[in-house]
C-alpha cells in the first residue's frame, strides 16, 4: 500500500473520531445520556426539603429520569402516587421518595395528631368501669360527659338544690339534676354534648379486640379542653355517657330534680 493511501485512511479514521467526540459532547451539552449498558429509570424526587408531617403537593416534588442502581428500592414513578401522602420523617431535597418515608393520611403509623381535624384538641381522661360505660365505647363513637361534684355552700346542711338555685337561679344550670328539695347536697351535669372518641388508652382507631381500657381520650374544642382540665381537677368525677351513632341531638332543658315526681 502506498504512502498516499496510508494517509488518506489516516485522515479519514481521524476525521470520523472528531465527528464522534462532537456528537457525544453535543448530546451531553442537550442534557443527553449515554446507555453503557445501564438502565434507565423514571423516579420522583423532593424539589425542597419536607419536614414530617407535610402533606406533600405536586409543587414539593418532580419526576426524573437517574441511572439505576441496586441501592434505589420502593420508589414512585408517578407524582400522583405521593401527592397527598403525609412525610413520615425528614425527606431532602433532591432525595428519592419512597414507600417507608411517607403514608396516607389516616396511616395509624403517622400517631394521633394527623386524625385530629383542623381546630381540635385531644384530652385524655381516666376511667373505671362505671366511667368508660363498662368497657362499651368504640374510637369513632361519641359521648355526652356528666360532671359530678358535691356543692360547698359553707355550711353543712346546704343542699345543692338550695345552693344552685341562689347561684344560679331556679332551674339553671340547664342539663342539671339535683336530688329533690333538702335531700343531698350531690348535683350532675351534661357539661358537654356529642363528644368524638379518639383513642382508648393509646389505641387510635377501631378495634373489635380492644375489650378494656383505663382512659378514654376526646376530641374537643380548644375552649373544650379547657373546661375538662377543670372538670378533672377537683372532688368532682366525670363520667361518660354514650350516644347513638348518628344521633347528633343537643338537649337544652331546665334543671330538674330526683325524687321531685315521686314525694307527695
Amino acid at each position: 500500500m502506498s504512502l498516499k493511501k496510508i494517509r488518506l485512511i489516516a485522515l479519514i479514521a481521524a476525521l470520523v473520531t472528531c465527528i464522534s467526540l462532537y456528537l457525544i459532547v453535543s448530546n451531553l451539552q442537550k442534557g443527553g445520556s449515554i446507555a453503557l449498558n445501564s438502565k434507565t429509570i423514571t423516579v420522583v424526587t423532593a424539589t425542597q426539603n419536607i419536614a414530617p408531617y407535610t402533606k406533600i403537593t405536586a409543587e414539593m416534588v418532580s419526576a426524573q429520569n437517574i441511572t439505576a442502581s441496586d441501592g434505589i428500592q420502593n420508589y414512585f414513578t408517578q407524582i400522583g402516587d405521593v401527592v397527598g401522602k403525609i412525610c413520615k420523617s425528614d425527606i431532602y431535597a433532591g432525595e428519592v421518595i419512597t414507600s417507608n418515608r411517607i403514608a396516607g393520611e389516616k396511616d395509624i403509623s403517622l400517631g394521633l395528631a394527623t386524625q385530629l381535624e383542623n381546630g381540635m384538641r385531644a384530652v385524655t381522661i381516666a376511667v373505671d368501669v362505671e366511667q368508660g360505660v363498662a368497657a362499651t365505647i368504640k374510637a369513632g363513637n361519641y359521648v355526652d360527659v356528666i360532671y359530678v361534684n358535691k356543692v360547698d355552700g359553707g355550711s353543712g346542711d346546704t343542699t345543692a338544690s338550695s345552693y344552685l338555685n341562689s347561684a344560679a337561679g331556679a332551674k339553671n344550670p340547664v342539663n342539671s339534676q339535683t336530688l329533690y328539695h333538702n335531700y343531698g347536697q350531690y348535683f350532675a351535669v351534661t357539661a358537654l354534648q356529642n363528644v368524638k372518641v379518639v383513642a382508648l388508652d393509646n389505641v387510635f382507631y377501631k378495634d373489635d379486640t380492644k375489650t378494656s381500657y383505663q382512659s378514654v381520650t376526646l376530641g374537643v374544642t380548644p375552649e373544650q379542653a379547657a373546661q375538662l382540665a377543670l372538670m378533672c381537677d377537683g372532688e368532682g368525677t366525670i363520667r361518660l355517657s354514650l350516644r347513638p351513632q348518628e344521633d347528633k341531638t343537643m338537649i337544652s332543658e331546665p334543671r330538674g330534680e330526683v325524687f321531685e315526681n315521686t314525694i307527695k
